[in-house]
C-alpha cells in the first residue's frame, strides 16, 4: 500500500511536468503553423490526453473485461466536462469564442447523442444493450468526417478563419524553433503517459485492496486517473491564459473518446453496457448540454460559478456511482 501510494505521488509529478512541456509545444506547434490553439488543443493534445483511455480500453476488451472500456470512455467524458472543465474554470473563467459555439460543441452533441442512441439497443427491442461491432463502424466512421473538416481548417483557413480571429491575440509572436517544439510535445506526451500510468495503476490497485467493484472502478477512479492529462494541461493552459488550448482539448478530447477509443474498442469486439449503466450514457449526454448555455451567455464565458457547479455535479455523479 505504502509503495503505491508513493506511485500515485510520483505518477503525479511526472503529470505536472509533462503538462507544463506539452503546453509550451503545442502553443509553439500553433505560432509556427499560423493557426489558433484550439486546433492544436482539438487534435494533437487531445490525441496525446486521450491515449491512456485508448490504450487502457483496448486492453481491457482483448481480455474480455469490456465492462471496464465501457466504464472509462464514458466516465473519462463526465470527468472532463464536470470535474476538469469545472475545476479549469475555477482557476480562470473561460472565454469562449465563436468557433467553439457554432462547431465544436455541436459535434460533440452528436456524438453524444450518437453513442447514447447506439448503446441502448433494449429500447429498440434487443435484449442487451451493447456497441456492436457495426456501431465501432459507425462512429469510426464519423471520427474520419471529424478528422477531415478539421485538416480542412488547418489547410484552408489557419489564421485568416472568420471564427478564430479573436483566439489569435491569445499566441506571441516569438516562435520557436522546430526542433524545440518536437522536442517540448515528445517529452510532454511521454511525461503524460507514463504519469498516467503510474497513477492510474497505483490507484486501481489502492481501489481493489478495498473492495470496489470492476465497472465502478473503470467509471470512478480509471476514469479520473485517465483524465489526469486533460486536467494538467487544462490547468497550466488556463494558468497561461491560452483558453482555447484548454477547452479545445476538453471537448477534442470527449470527441476522441467516443469516435476513436470506444470506435476502436467496439470493432475489435463488442462492448455490452453493464446493467443499469445505460444511465450514465444520459448523464454523460446532460453534462454535454450543460456546456452550451455556459458558453453562449452575453460574456461568452464559463464563470467561476458555472465551474463550481460542474464540480459539484462531477461529486454527486461520483457519490452515486460508489452506493449505486
Amino acid at each position: 500500500m505504502i509503495i503505491d501510494v508513493l506511485l500515485l505521488l510520483a505518477g503525479l509529478v511526472i503529470l505536472i511536468f509533462g503538462g507544463e512541456s506539452l503546453v509550451r509545444g503545442s502553443v509553439a506547434l500553433a505560432q509556427r503553423l499560423g493557426i489558433s490553439p484550439l486546433i492544436v488543443g482539438l487534435t494533437t493534445v487531445a490525441f496525446g490526453t486521450s491515449t491512456p483511455e485508448l490504450v487502457i480500453s483496448i486492453t481491457a476488451a482483448l481480455d474480455g473485461s469490456t465492462s471496464i472500456s465501457f466504464g472509462n470512455v464514458i466516465g473519462s467524458n463526465i470527468t472532463n466536462i464536470g470535474l476538469v472543465l469545472g475545476i479549469t474554470a475555477i482557476v480562470r473563467p473561460i472565454v469562449v469564442n465563436s468557433s467553439i459555439i457554432i462547431r465544436e460543441i455541436p459535434m460533440l452533441l452528436l456524438c453524444s447523442s450518437a453513442a447514447l442512441v447506439l448503446g441502448l439497443d433494449s429500447w429498440f427491442g434487443e435484449t442487451e444493450d451493447h456497441f456492436s461491432r457495426g456501431d465501432g463502424a459507425m462512429l469510426l466512421l464519423l471520427f474520419t468526417v471529424f478528422v477531415y473538416y478539421t485538416i480542412k481548417d488547418v489547410i484552408e483557413q489557419k489564421s485568416s478563419d472568420k471564427f478564430l480571429e479573436d483566439a489569435q491575440g491569445s499566441v506571441s509572436q516569438d516562435i520557436q524553433p522546430s526542433w524545440k517544439i518536437i522536442g517540448y510535445i515528445v517529452l510532454g506526451l511521454l511525461g503524460l503517459t507514463y504519469g498516467g500510468n503510474m497513477v492510474v495503476g497505483s490507484a486501481v490497485t489502492i481501489a481493489v485492496s478495498f473492495g470496489i467493484k470492476e465497472v465502478v472502478i473503470a467509471s470512478t477512479v480509471l476514469a479520473i486517473g485517465t483524465s489526469l492529462p486533460e486536467l494538467t494541461i487544462c490547468t497550466m493552459a488556463a494558468l497561461k491564459g491560452h483558453n482555447d488550448l484548454a477547452i479545445g482539448n476538453i471537448i477534442g478530447s470527449n470527441i476522441f473518446n467516443l469516435l476513436l477509443v470506444l470506435g476502436v474498442t467496439s470493432a475489435i469486439t463488442p462492448v455490452t453496457v453493464p446493467d443499469k449503466s445505460w444511465i450514465d450514457l444520459v448523464i454523460m449526454l446532460g453534462f454535454t448540454i450543460a456546456i452550451l448555455p455556459m458558453a453562449i451567455n452575453h460574456q461568452k464565458k464559463i464563470t467561476r460559478g458555472e465551474g463550481i457547479l460542474l464540480v459539484c455535479g462531477f461529486v454527486g455523479f461520483i457519490f452515486w456511482q460508489t452506493i449505486r
